[in-house]
């Protein structure tokens, strides 16, 4: 028996002979024609209706005809369908001995087709090697049947998001990360909200640099730090906890699409620990920018984890008694339950936001230099909040 290896072949523009024109010369060519081959069909006696209109439409070469060796010079592949095992026999000689590809439908060949499922873009083939075609056509359906099942509703959505990569994703590193997580995704997420997350997945890697300056509040940002602090939480062991700060941790604030978190250590001696730690699932340590007892972490290239790598974050640690720890905390609790703060503060971005259009270094620059009041004044208010309580 021979061993064949499964190998997908471009048949644009090749030319390929088929020799016989009956049912199992029509199933074959039926494979062959959707992928572009230049078909020639040799045949005394056509007895295929449907064969003889596929000629009369112009998808292939009939000829009504004996067959001669010559017609099958410069083919890429032959295939002998006659009724008569001895002229395949022949066909099959000749093309071994010019090497020339042949399927031979007495078994013999170097060529064989196999079960085929094709749903849109994905395509999946299987063969028995010629010893049991019919187990293959039964493997075929019974993997239909699971594809259905499983993978029906996210296929589409995996190769629509698969070409958009190629168009938009212009840095080719990227553009890998992207598809490794979305094997990632398509392994472990089924219809439902695979879409959504796969839509969210792409933006973070389309817009990474160009991020618009603030949109309305996403409901999902809880749950986005959520998926993060369970991803970091599997892996450290030496944080006190993990808070979600900033504009995105406070219900109706409009905000950068940034989640922002704070990892609490008790010290500076649990610091080395936990920096270790971070590095071994994808971090790199930036130093502390210029504020004391509060350290700033970004992704490393090269590391493909589907949460921490499709959700853009900062990640900062920071000792428990870090003065702006402390501040990320006061702001936020205030904020949280004071709505006429959370508008205030929306009101000033959006008047920030129409001095600065979509410039997010100025958006910045606006809001710290014009605006320290507002932090300074929510503080306060926290603080004696606290202290009453």
């Amino acid at each position: 028996m021979n061993s064949f290896f499964p190998l997908n072949i471009d048949l644009d523009g090749k030319k390929i002979v088929v020799i016989g024109a009956g049912k199992v010369a029509l199933r074959k060519i039926k494979k062959m024609m959707k992928y572009g081959a230049d078909i020639h069909v040799i045949s005394e006696d056509v007895r295929e209706d449907e064969m003889v209109k596929f000629a009369s439409d112009g998808m292939i070469r009939l000829e009504k005809k004996e067959i001669s060796f010559s017609d099958l010079e410069e083919s890429f592949l032959v295939v002998a369908a006659t009724d008569d095992q001895n002229l395949n026999e022949e066909i099959y000689r000749y093309c071994k001995a010019k090497n020339i590809l042949v399927n031979n439908a007495n078994g013999e060949g170097d060529v064989i087709f196999p079960a085929v499922l094709e749903k849109g873009e994905l395509t999946i083939s299987v063969s028995s090697s010629g010893e049991s075609p019919s187990l293959a056509v039964k493997i075929r359906n019974d993997i239909n049947e699971f594809i259905e099942e499983k993978y029906s509703d996210v296929m589409d959505v995996f190769v629509e998001y698969r070409c958009k990569a190629n168009d938009e994703i212009k840095d080719a590193g990227e553009r890998k990360k992207f598809y490794s997580l979305l094997n990632e995704f398509m392994d472990g997420q089924m219809a439902g909200d695979f879409k959504e997350n796969v839509e969210r997945l792409f933006a973070g890697f389309v817009d990474k640099n160009k991020f618009t300056v603030i949109q309305k509040y996403d409901p999902e940002w809880p749950s986005m730090f959520e998926k993060i602090k369970t991803e970091i939480v599997g892996n450290i062991k030496t944080c006190s906890n993990i808070h979600h700060v900033g504009s995105t941790s406070i219900p109706g604030m409009y905000a950068k699409p940034v989640i922002d978190i704070d990892i609490e250590i008790e010290d500076f001696s649990k610091f080395a620990g936990i920096s270790e730690e971070l590095a071994k699932i994808g971090y790199r340590h930036e130093g502390n920018l210029g504020i004391d007892n509060r350290e700033v972490f970004k992704r490393k290239e090269g590391f493909d984890n589907r949460v921490l790598d499709s959700i853009y974050h900062h990640l900062y640690v920071c000792t428990k008694d870090s003065e702006e720890f402390e501040r990320h905390i006061l702001f936020r609790d205030y904020l949280r339950t004071h709505e006429e703060y959370v508008k205030k503060y929306n009101d000033i971005k959006m008047e920030i936001l129409s001095e600065c259009g979509d410039n997010r270094k100025e958006y910045v620059r606006i809001k710290e230099e014009n605006y320290k009041w507002f932090f300074e004044d929510v503080i306060n208010k926290s603080i004696m909040e606290k202290n009453k309580n």
